[in-house]
Formats: structure tokens, sequence, C-alpha cells
């Protein structure tokens, strides 16, 4: 699903840099987008670069509120919650979004 998905842009926000950058590895090999990782703990140069993404992944247990309230504005169907911290529950969450449009 992530090849068919045509995506030019992923960003990953997770504070935990080992598991979001090896998800991110996984995401450009498998769908040859170029994959954002934001791992401040406030808002900064690293969230806006994200809101110019196809698609956010944001993993709640590994993030902050000031993290979070940078993507108000952010289109919610483009904007998917990760139930894990692990690199595979970040992969898992984009190939669901990606299968469910």
């Amino acid at each position: 699903p992530l090849a068919a998905a045509g995506l030019k842009h992923v960003a990953v926000v997770c504070l935990r840099e080992q598991q979001a950058k090896q998800a991110a590895e996984e995401i450009k090999t498998r769908s040859g987008a170029k994959v954002s990782v934001v791992t401040a703990a406030a808002a900064g140069a690293q969230t806006t670069q994200a809101c110019a993404a196809d698609v956010v992944l944001f993993v709640w247990l590994a993030s902050t509120h000031a993290v979070f309230r940078a993507f108000d504005g952010f289109d919610r169907q483009r904007f998917c919650y990760v139930q894990g911290t692990g690199s595979s529950s970040i992969v898992r969450t984009l190939e669901r979004w990606a299968t469910a449009r």
C-alpha cells in the first residue's frame, strides 16, 4: 500500500529518535517518499516543515502537548495518531492510512 499511495512527503513526530528514524528509513524504502522526523519538544522549524507533509504520523505516547498544538490547523484527514512507540507501530499506522485512502 505504501508504494501505491503516491506519497511525496511523510512526517513522523516522535521524541524517541531511534524508533522514529527506523520507521522513517522503512517508509522511505517502501514508498520512495521524503520522510521528516520531528523530535523537538516544542513547536518550531521541525513542526513547520512537518505541516507541509502529505501525512503526519503523530506518536502521541512519545510527544508533548506543545508539539501537538503546532498541528491545530492541520487537515485531520492527513493526521494519524500512532498507538504505540515502536517503528513497526509507526509504519503500520501509515499502511492503514494509505489503505483507507
